[in-house]
Order: structure tokens, then C-alpha cells, then sequence
């Protein structure tokens, strides 16, 4: 499955709101509108037929998205 892993070094994520970051209109910033992430998902999701999940490692965070390969003629 072909796929791509984006790591950070830094606190992580929460535990009480990482499962929340994906959710139309969630947001931690006061300037925020919370739709950055619920796209990200959407797109992956409906235009890719993949999905992107979250996880806190001992470094960071990291974003595991996957993709389902598509055959298409062109």
C-alpha cells in the first residue's frame, strides 16, 4: 500500500483532543477556523480512497496517510 509518514520532533499531540483534529471546525487556536485537518481528510478520503490517521511516538507526532492504488487508462 503505497503510503506517506510526516514526523515531527516536538511535544506531540494532547491525548484529550487527538482524536478530535480531524472534526470540521476544531481547532486549538484562537484565530482558528478548524477546517485545515477535516480537509486534509476529506480529500485523502474521497479524491485518493485513502486515510490519514494520527499517532504521539516518543519524538512527536506523526501523520500516517495511505493511499489504495487506482488503476485508470488514460
Amino acid at each position: 500500500i503505497p503510503s506517506i509518514t510526516v514526523t515531527d520532533n516536538a511535544t506531540g499531540i494532547p491525548t484529550n483532543i487527538i482524536g478530535h483534529i480531524f472534526e470540521l471546525d476544531f481547532t486549538t487556536k484562537t484565530s482558528g477556523n478548524g477546517i485545515g485537518l477535516y480537509l486534509v481528510k476529506q480529500i485523502i478520503s474521497n479524491k485518493f480512497n485513502g486515510n490519514i490517521s494520527v499517532a504521539n511516538t516518543t519524538d512527536g507526532a506523526e501523520f500516517l496517510m495511505t493511499f489504495q492504488k487506482v488503476h485508470r487508462k488514460i
